[in-house]
């Protein structure tokens, strides 16, 4: 599901925004003697500073005129709300490029469980929290992965902070985002993403796994070992992940993947 984007130079004229009476909610900013006009509507916000607009926002809250990005959001709804902002903000979708961009997915799975149960992702820590709702997050190079519940669902979300991922899979333009043939691509994009969680079930290893197989587990439950044979040694570290990981498939203990 599409959500969250970011494009910094909108084919579009400020004159388009600024003439539109539908954008009243209006604030000027001043910033190293440029001014910045921030306009919203529907839950985006344009940005024009130097006749150079940038827009920012939920596509789906922009699907339910501003309000809470709940519910289903489908490829035929995302086209009503690109046709929607080519009418009202005169924005060519075919030409205007993506920075970045937040996509989720929903999973079968206990959302508590699955949390508390990341071990790491890709060797590296996660942060959990739980103030107004449990969340997991780890930030990465080119993107940030989140889990959380929504619902009694679990709900991955990928931020794309850079737009070469998408770019390889032919998504660069806002219209690339409509066509068929790109959700597959992404959906395999994001199960790669997702893949690289390292879980075990919360549940004690069981005392019948033979000792050597026991230990390895064990150490491979503390994220800090990961980190540090991957400091040390990148071989040994993808040979004994691969090992753990096994493992953990031989004895069912990452039943937050399947």
């Amino acid at each position: 599901m599409i959500d969250g984007v970011t494009c910094l130079h909108v084919s579009t004229f400020a004159e388009t925004i600024q003439r539109n009476p539908l954008f009243t909610d209006v604030k000027e900013v001043l910033k190293d003697s440029a001014t910045t006009s921030i306009y919203k509507y529907n839950g985006i916000i344009f940005k024009i500073s130097n006749n150079v607009v940038s827009l920012y926002g939920s596509l789906h809250k922009y699907h339910r005129g501003g309000g809470i990005n709940g519910g289903d959001f489908t490829r035929l709804e995302l086209v009503e709300v690109l046709n929607d902002l080519w009418n009202t903000s005169g924005i060519n979708v075919h030409t205007t490029q993506i920075n970045t961009l937040e996509v989720g997915v929903n999973v079968d799975s206990n959302p508590v469980d699955f949390i508390y149960s990341i071990i790491d992702y890709k060797g590296d820590p996660v942060t959990i929290k739980n103030n107004d709702f449990l969340y997991s997050e780890c930030e990465k190079e080119r993107y940030c992965m989140k889990a959380y519940a929504k619902g009694d669902q679990l709900r991955i979300e990928v931020k794309f902070k850079k737009s070469a991922d998408l770019n390889k899979i032919g998504i660069k333009y806002l219209a690339d985002l409509v066509n068929p043939a790109n959700y597959a691509r992404l959906g395999e994009l994001l199960l790669s993403y997702f893949n690289n969680y390292l879980i075990i079930d919360s549940k004690p290893i069981p005392a019948t796994i033979p000792t050597r197989e026991r230990e390895i587990l064990d150490h491979g439950s503390n994220p800090r070992y990961w980190q540090k044979l991957r400091s040390d040694n990148k071989e040994n570290y993808k040979k004994k992940r691969k090992r753990f990981k096994e493992l953990l498939c031989k004895y069912n203990l990452d039943s937050g993947m399947k």
